[in-house]
């Protein structure tokens, strides 16, 4: 089991840990809490490693419905420009 030493070097491993999270999300959102450019980004790396939308959430400390929505801006240009240029309108037409 684990000694009082132990357990004192493991809470002060895992509180250094948290702080390194923090500061990191710091770069991620703003004060108001809003996603930054490297929030976004990440929700894109996140995506294209392969981790889920509750991942995702979870490393950026915001709502899956966040991830959801920053998914969808990001995915949409790209699935516009997949369509020859066409407008919706046009593709709705066909």
């Amino acid at each position: 089991m684990f000694d009082e030493d132990a357990f004192r070097r493991l809470a002060d491993e895992s509180l250094t840990i948290l702080a390194r999270l923090q500061t990191f999300r710091r770069l991620f959102k703003t004060e108001g809490g809003h996603l930054t450019g490297a929030g976004k980004a990440v929700i894109a790396e996140g995506h294209k490693a392969g981790l889920t939308t509750t991942e995702i959430a979870n490393l950026l400390d915001v709502n899956t419905a966040v991830v959801r929505y920053h998914s969808r801006a990001i995915t949409r240009p790209q699935q516009l420009s997949h369509n020859n240029g066409n407008s919706q309108g046009d593709l709705l037409a066909a």
